[in-house]
């Protein structure tokens, strides 16, 4: 496992060096990060090299945000802080826990398991073995989403459907409210249950519970009647018609 530690403070970061190599002395640290343009920069480059990211988000040139939502990483995160006010921003990224310095052992060691019960492969980018690990480690249970000024967990089994919109994705509820979302529709085609959600195509993640009707489309394909509905047409691609009647019959 290599992980980089995205630190401003010397001291916390020599402490914090020090227990994961004491707590895990076969991970391999890949460098000390000590701003926020630092860290853009090196991450920038090198972000598939890592595993983990230990992050403290009140740094001397800028918060983690400021970096971390333009590189729209899928580098499994652990922040570190002195505030806890960052909490529920802090998830709406792909955050495995969130420590309050000073960081005893036992809660490292407990974020460390997170990381490790994730079940990936020994070979491989972070990222990619995150991926292929999915299959063995919980999917996403709620999503953070914004109404106003106020964020709210929203529970995926609540949600009718994902829409591509940019590198952001719009979800829409079964009573058709809107939210905006930070990451791309990839993002979370790869952390919803395969059970209830699928990809018809490269623009649309549904929940089955979404699907009204099913109407034979052209070239062996299926046009959906959605709940609630969607103005364009939604017709699952050619590439994906065979698994996508696999999906609905429960194979």
């Amino acid at each position: 496992m290599k992980y980089f530690i995205i630190e401003d403070e010397a001291l916390a970061a020599e402490k914090l060096e020090d227990m994961v190599r004491t707590l895990r002395p076969e991970w391999g640290l890949l460098g000390v990060l000590a701003s926020a343009e630092q860290a853009y920069q090196e991450l920038k480059r090198r972000a598939a090299e890592a595993d983990l990211l230990f992050v403290d988000i009140h740094l001397s040139d800028g918060y983690a945000f400021d970096f971390l939502e333009p590189l729209q990483l899928e580098t499994p995160l652990i922040f570190t802080t002195a505030y806890d006010r960052y909490a529920l921003k802090a998830f709406r990224h792909y955050s495995l826990d969130y420590l309050l310095k000073p960081v005893g052992k036992d809660q490292l060691e407990k974020a460390l398991q997170k990381r490790e019960n994730q079940t990936l492969k020994p070979t491989g980018s972070g990222v990619h073995q995150l991926r292929e690990g999915m299959a063995g480690h919980a999917y996403l249970e709620r999503l953070l989403v914004q109404q106003g000024q106020r964020l709210r967990a929203l529970p995926v089994e609540k949600l009718a459907r994902l829409q591509a919109s940019g590198k952001m994705c719009l979800a829409v509820d079964f009573e058709g409210r809107e939210y905006y979302l930070d990451h791309s529709l990839q993002y979370y085609a790869d952390r919803l249950s395969p059970k209830a959600f699928f990809r018809i195509n490269r623009q649309i993640l549904v929940h089955i519970d979404s699907i009204a009707e099913l109407i034979p489309y052209s070239k062996s394909r299926y046009k959906l009647m959605l709940k609630p509905p969607l103005q364009e047409d939604a017709v699952v691609s050619v590439e994906r018609s065979a698994r996508f009647k696999q999906w609905l019959e429960g194979r």
